[in-house]
């Protein structure tokens, strides 16, 4: 027969001689069935939920924890605050370049300092101590009580886990000035994504992109109009409303509760993650399994990811640039910046109601494009602008409107060079196609 502390309960009956055994066996029994419950019952049930350290202290080469609540793998739950005089510190070396530290705990649960117990120099996890306790029902009785300390140790980390067990808690690294400093990209395995403040902070930061993004695709829904009447690029912004409505609940959720387990929001990130890429054909994201000891390389994945995805979905591949109407025949558009002729392509994009589809051989004919300066010139003579070529199947970059067609302009052509040089353009229309509705679009190579 194999005993151990949770299969095994000490039994209560009439004619045992109780002794210091029964209640050490009794304690290790409850703190066993308490820790294998939460294995069972929760997430992954160890790591810290308050963690402080005197910030002031690392600049002189200390490191000082002054509060800390932890549960450690073994379900031992520790909640200390210490003064200034009873701190647990480390001393860094000079010329150190990065440490990482872990608290310690001895694994046994001995106490040391009892008097008539030999001190035989063991590890120990606990140290004797007295405190006055009243009666709870009588304040004036009062009683000495010998009570056991946690004899926590700051320490450097070891993958040894021989008689005592350890938890990462901070590490510190050399800056750019010398001096020392705590990583803020390292973060220790934690309860509650709160305690740690960078970690938090920068999780809160993605939070604010994707509630941006999430607001600015709820405020232009309005503008989409009914779902019948949507073009390709309608759609593509309902699809992704719809995919960030059915995960940003619950993401902003967690951001403003009080505790939020770090696997929590490792699922709500990664599924919203999944779901945003595949917005993006070029995007490739291969999402990290949770590991609870290395929580700064999946929260620092999250990060870049989110960053790069928005700026991604939401960098426009072609813009409507602003048509100022000078008559029933004539538009301008000015204001051009010379990086749009080198880095765009342009488009006329028409909607013109008409029983056949003639006009747009005739508007790829008359339709003329050229600069400011020139349009008046080439109307009188007429001679033609910038080549337009009918798209049948415009690029996948430009971002279609159900019913118009689309004309590729010429950007090879005497007349469009001028354009460039001018930085300004007018379109005229002739007579017979003045009903039709132009954009300028846009498109990036």
């Amino acid at each position: 027969m194999i005993f151990d502390n949770l299969s095994f309960k000490p039994v209560w009956a009439e004619g045992v001689m109780l002794s210091q055994q029964h209640f050490q066996h009794l304690d290790k029994h409850l703190q066993s069935e308490m820790a294998a419950r939460s294995r069972l019952s929760q997430k992954v049930p160890y790591g810290f939920y308050r963690l402080q350290f005197d910030e002031s202290a690392i600049a002189k080469g200390v490191v000082k924890l002054l509060a800390v609540s932890v549960i450690f793998k073994s379900g031992r739950l520790i909640e200390m605050s210490f003064t200034d005089s009873d701190a647990l510190t480390y001393e860094l070396d000079d010329g150190q370049q990065s440490v990482t530290l872990s608290l310690a705990l001895a694994t046994n649960h001995a106490v040391s300092d009892i008097k008539g117990y030999p001190q035989n120099g063991q590890l120990s996890a606990y140290q004797c101590e007295f405190v006055e306790l009243q009666d709870e029902h009588d304040p004036a009785r009062g009683k000495e009580v010998m009570v056991a300390k946690p004899k926590l140790m700051l320490i450097e980390s070891s993958s040894s886990q021989s008689f005592i067990e350890q938890l990462q808690c901070a590490k510190v690294i050399t800056n750019e000035q010398g001096e020392f400093a705590f990583d803020t990209h390292f973060v220790p395995s934690l309860l509650n994504v709160r305690v740690h403040a960078p970690t938090f902070s920068r999780l809160n930061s993605a939070g604010n992109i994707l509630n941006a993004k999430y607001q600015a695709l709820q405020s232009s829904r309005t503008q989409m109009g009914v779902v019948e009447d949507f073009g390709p690029s309608d759609l593509k912004q309902f699809m992704l409303l719809q995919a960030m409505s059915a995960n940003m609940p619950y993401l902003n959720h967690l951001l403003l509760s009080q505790y939020t387990h770090p696997e929590d929001m490792y699922i709500a990130m990664s599924t919203l993650l999944t779901q945003l890429a595949h917005f993006e054909a070029e995007q490739q994201i291969d999402i990290p399994p949770y590991q609870h000891d290395n929580l700064g390389q999946i929260f620092g994945y999250f990060e870049s990811q989110i960053q790069q995805l928005i700026g991604s979905i939401s960098t426009k591949r072609s813009a409507n640039l602003p048509l100022e109407k000078l008559s029933d025949s004539m538009f301008e558009v000015t204001g051009f910046e010379a990086d749009q002729f080198r880095n765009n392509e342009f488009y006329l994009a028409a909607f013109f109601e008409h029983e056949s589809t003639q006009w747009i051989e005739l508007f790829a004919d008359q339709v003329k494009v050229a600069a400011s300066s020139q349009i008046e010139m080439l109307i009188a003579s007429a001679l033609g602008g910038a080549e337009l070529t009918h798209c049948q199947r415009p690029p996948s970059k430009v971002s279609l409107k159900g019913g118009y067609e689309y004309f590729k302009i010429n950007a090879s052509s005497a007349a469009w060079a001028q354009i460039k040089q001018e930085l300004s353009l007018r379109i005229f229309v002739p007579y017979s196609l003045q009903s039709v509705q132009i954009e300028l679009v846009s498109v990036t190579k």
